[in-house]
């Protein structure tokens, strides 16, 4: 169907940097024009939604996995290393399903809920959009062991991914790539960062020599 290949081009060059900045024109466009045809296409399976990545973050690490993930799964603390966090919280207990709110240090605040939770490995969590979702994934892994010396140390790779799925991503993925940039390795550095003061040697409680 030349119309369905019209509208899934359009998708696909609205997520290239070559496009440019979104005009009026472009976007009333995609809204008035191509965006009906795209979901129609979309919902009889002639075209699957789109996910597209904002903002990718690694890191290899020496901490644990547990001391790793309990941060993850606990939003209260969230403000307290993750830079782009002003404030979180979660209503109740956490598990798949459970829904909380989070305020960003720009921007409007958002709720949230838990779609996959695996103890000690991962935690994922999406925000709704209209006609499409943000997904923060959080995973811990092992890594290959680095040479230490004589002996070996086990690491562990931190990965943090961002990304916005529907069919309405394309729209999305322009609007916000740049408000993310950086985000998800700025959240993995905070978190590290915050994990090495806990871990740093205390100073000495001795009285100093005279």
């Amino acid at each position: 169907n030349p119309r369905t290949l019209r509208s899934v081009q359009f998708a696909v060059s609205m997520t290239s940097p070559s496009h440019g900045p979104l005009t009026s024109r472009s976007l009333a466009a995609w809204v008035k024009v191509i965006l009906p045809e795209y979901m129609r296409a979309y919902e009889s399976g002639r075209v699957c939604a789109m996910t597209i990545e904002l903002s990718r973050g690694t890191a290899v690490t020496a901490h644990a996995p547990a001391a790793i993930f309990d941060l993850w799964s606990s939003p209260q603390t969230w403000a307290t290393w993750d830079p782009e966090v002003r404030s979180a919280q979660l209503d109740g207990d956490i598990e798949v399903g459970a829904r909380g709110r989070l305020k960003p240090r720009s921007g409007p605040a958002a709720t949230f809920t838990i779609v996959e939770l695996i103890e000690g490995e991962a935690l994922v969590d999406a925000s709704a959009l209209p006609g499409a979702r943000l997904v923060f994934d959080h995973r811990v892994t092992a890594a290959p062991l680095i040479e230490a010396g004589s002996g070996s140390s086990l690491t562990y790779l931190v990965t943090v991914v961002i990304t916005v799925e529907g069919p309405m991503s394309p729209l999305f993925g322009r609007l916000l790539r740049r408000s993310f940039e950086g985000a998800a390795q700025s959240g993995i550095d905070g978190l590290l960062a915050h994990l090495d003061a806990d871990h740093a040697p205390q100073p000495s409680a001795e009285s100093p020599s005279r």
